[in-house]
């Protein structure tokens, strides 16, 4: 299907996360990658396990994207939750973004990046993250946010590339946890709560509104993901 058959529904995107089982409930606490204890699970595997759905979230993704104007050079996924999704999307991308104004699919027109689940210690700057080198302007895709701070290591990873820069972070899932809570997080790797000023750390500011830049701090770092409505325009 083409990109540009049909624009983005949010209601169409949660009933595809609700008909494929991507939230689940259980009786006894999981522990999540931030070390935090849930009796909800968000599991997207389910997606990314299957060609076809893996296909049809790359769409959902992209058409996200044009519905905010957004039109990157690269789609990136944060490992290791999120690498397909990320490669499933680019090479989407690479070949319908001459739909929509970009360049043509052929050689050397667009790269295939992956990151790297732990950096590699020896090798130029350029591999220690990635397996292959994101180009221009990249959107990081993440699957589940709960502190964020897996986010925050991929974005301040692509700003030691040179000629690369973060302009966008999606998260599919947002837990809307409160974060960071004071004596258990670690402050440096989450992303602030509502209302702060920077939406992390200094030098990786973090748009809770999918959009992040290091040039701009939002005035309003609300928690939104594609599962929400989040319409508004954030400047």
């Amino acid at each position: 299907m083409s990109i540009i058959d049909s624009d983005f529904e949010q209601k169409e995107f949660n009933d595809f996360i609700i008909q494929n089982g991507v939230v689940g409930f259980y009786a006894s606490p999981v522990t999540l990658k931030s070390g935090r204890k849930s009796h909800w699970y968000v599991d997207w595997r389910k997606i990314t396990e299957d060609a076809y759905l893996a296909d049809r979230l790359a769409e959902y993704i992209i058409r996200y994207a044009l519905s905010r104007d957004i039109k990157p050079d690269s789609f990136v996924g944060v490992p290791e939750g999120a690498t397909k999704i990320g490669i499933v999307t680019q090479m989407m991308w690479a070949q319908q973004a001459h739909l929509v104004g970009g360049r043509p699919y052929a050689p050397g027109s667009y790269s295939l990046s992956m990151g790297r689940g732990k950096p590699k210690v020896r090798g130029p700057v350029e591999n220690r993250y990635f397996l292959g080198f994101p180009e221009g302007k990249v959107v990081v895709i993440e699957d589940v946010t709960t502190t964020g701070g897996s986010l925050l290591n991929v974005i301040s990873d692509i700003k030691e590339l040179e000629g690369v820069e973060s302009i966008v972070a999606f998260g599919l899932t947002n837990r809307r946890e409160v974060t960071p809570i004071p004596g258990v997080d670690d402050e440096e790797k989450t992303v602030r709560p509502l209302g702060s000023r920077s939406c992390g750390p200094p030098r990786r500011q973090y748009h809770r509104c999918w959009q992040s830049s290091r040039r701009q701090v939002p005035r309003d770092c609300g928690k939104r993901s594609l599962l929400e409505q989040g319409r508004e325009e954030i400047q």
